[in-house]
């Protein structure tokens, strides 16, 4: 999509040819750009993926429930995937100066991967499928979760949490919308 229109002649290449000089020699995709990209930006993913989801399951295997696990685990793990994922996105744009054509191709596929897979997926989208599974009673959960601690529930959610107030706790030990 956008490697096509940036990288190949038209309207965005014009546009963005002040800002690389290694535009104006660009006719095309180099062909190994997108798979050697795909493979590169689901192996980061599955990274960060993993990271967020072992937290995840970790709290959920602890008695916490499915809605407060996940919330629980984004904040736990949010400093650590925003964090690296600012590290690779950097990295990544500094491939954008390069004068070599592919280079400045991948620099410009893997920045864009990168940033939204950490800012969209991991912070948004993750969580909000795992509260949609997590209502449908369809989550994947490997092996079979203990239930919800109740004893406790409440006070323990809401002080992690950081919200400590009556009623913000229902009788399911889940954490009120």
């Amino acid at each position: 999509g956008l490697l096509c229109q940036v990288y190949q002649p038209g309207p965005f290449q014009d546009a963005f040819r002040h800002l690389t000089p290694s535009l104006e020699y660009s006719v095309g995709v180099y062909w190994v750009v997108p798979p050697m990209s795909f493979s590169i930006l689901v192996g980061l993913a599955l990274d960060y993926d993993v990271l967020l989801m072992s937290r995840v399951v970790e709290l959920r295997r602890a008695g916490w429930s499915d809605r407060a696990a996940t919330c629980l685990a984004v904040e736990k793990s949010a400093g650590v995937i925003t964090a690296a994922g600012l590290i690779m996105t950097v990295s990544f744009a500094g491939l954008l100066g390069s004068s070599a054509i592919v280079l400045n191709q991948y620099g410009f596929v893997l920045f864009l991967g990168v940033a939204a897979d950490t800012f969209l997926v991991r912070t948004l989208l993750v969580p909000a499928c795992l509260a949609i599974l997590s209502r449908a009673r369809a989550n994947w959960w490997p092996g079979k979760m203990p239930g919800v601690a109740l004893e406790g529930a409440r006070e323990r959610e809401a002080l992690v949490a950081g919200l400590w107030s009556p009623g913000l706790v229902d009788g399911s030990g889940d954490l009120l919308p």
